[in-house]
């Protein structure tokens, strides 16, 4: 695990320097840490994460591309996983039936690579930027959930064609991103909200009231899973049956949601402080995440996977501290132990890794 505290520490300390550098300093260290990670998740072997080996199953017992074409019954069979998966697993495997970390290494590519890019869009801040999506995104999704962390880069890169009121490219990206994960269909209806005005009020609500629910045990999740909404119902049917057989609970009041529920508050109270134009969008997506997980409390894989996907934009949000609070270096004192805080509870108190070896050596 020691690998994890040098990359933290290199972050930490490459953070430091966002207002140090020129902009095109800035950007060459941007770039290089962009590919340190897609190396390092890229090219991580079997053991490290909890589920390299389900995927790799799914690799082994998917059709060639050759066969799914000819056959299309057999690639609507296969749908219990998103279709753009089938694709790439397929693909792949028509090249070799050996090559899964070539898959391993594709997706670790493409979803670090678009999330690098949404930063580097959105972020007035990069470098701290990437120091909270280390410290979160990346450990959860780029290193495990590999299917979820191509769905996130994609719905943020959709954010900008909110506030660009451009529907082909938002729509675009959402439609690719749930062709990874069918949970990114939450984000559609993001593209119909005011990106320019937040009514205060209606957003504590939002964040408190679910937290209500939650406690009096609502749960939602039951009246959509009996709706005929196709595979997305089933999915939620299947969460809820595992759910009921495996009857793990979840802590509505941990430590990463608490943080981000008190975060919130700060950005709707000073959200008219900052000049980033993304920030009052991004803050009413982080709201509406917080409210999902506590409305899917009933099930810890959908609260969970939900919330990792619609809060992703917290590694934008974090960072715009530095134009709240003053002076700067308080600011940015606080982003790195929030920073550390979050990578402490993912090493530590969520058990999804192992140590660290790389299919190289």
């Amino acid at each position: 695990m020691l690998i994890f505290y040098v990359l933290l520490i290199l972050f930490v300390l490459v953070s430091l320097l966002d207002n140090r550098l020129t902009l095109k300093a800035k950007k060459q260290i941007f770039v290089i840490c962009g590919f340190i990670l897609v190396l390092f998740a890229g090219l991580r072997d079997s053991t490290v994460d909890m589920d390299y080996k389900s995927y790799l199953y799914r690799f082994q017992t998917i059709s060639t591309i050759k066969l799914l074409f000819s056959n299309p019954n057999i690639f609507f069979s296969q749908f219990k996983i998103e279709p753009a998966t089938i694709l790439i697993f397929s693909l792949v495997k028509s090249i070799s039936s050996n090559a899964f970390p070539v898959v391993v290494f594709v997706f670790a590519f493409l979803s670090i690579s678009l999330k690098m890019k949404a930063i580097s869009k959105m972020s007035d801040y990069i470098l701290f930027s990437v120091l909270i999506y280390f410290s979160t995104l990346f450990l959860l999704q780029d290193m495990t959930q590999i299917r979820a962390a191509v769905a996130t880069g994609l719905v943020l890169l959709s954010i900008p064609a909110i506030i660009e009121r451009n529907i082909w490219k938002f729509f675009t990206y959402t439609l690719l991103a749930i062709c990874f994960h069918y949970s990114a269909i939450v984000f559609i209806p993001f593209y119909f909200f005011n990106w320019k005005k937040l009514n205060k009020t209606i957003y504590l609500i939002i964040i408190f009231l679910p937290i209500i629910l939650a406690v009096l045990h609502f749960s939602p999740l039951e009246i959509l899973a009996r709706l005929k909404f196709g595979v997305f119902s089933e999915k939620i049917s299947d969460y809820l049956i595992g759910q009921a057989w495996n009857r793990r609970t979840i802590n509505i009041f941990n430590l990463a949601v608490l943080c981000n529920v008190l975060l919130s508050l700060v950005y709707i109270f000073f959200s008219q402080k900052t000049e980033n134009k993304y920030f009052i969008m991004l803050t009413k997506i982080n709201c509406i995440g917080i409210a999902l997980f506590y409305l899917f409390s009933v099930s810890p894989v959908i609260a969970f996977r939900t919330y990792d996907l619609v809060t992703s934009v917290q590694i934008i949000l974090i960072p715009s501290l530095i134009r709240i609070v003053k002076p700067r270096a308080l600011a940015e004192g606080i982003i790195i132990l929030i920073a550390i805080a979050l990578f402490l509870n993912q090493v530590l108190f969520n058990p999804i890794f192992n140590h660290y070896s790389c299919i190289l050596f």
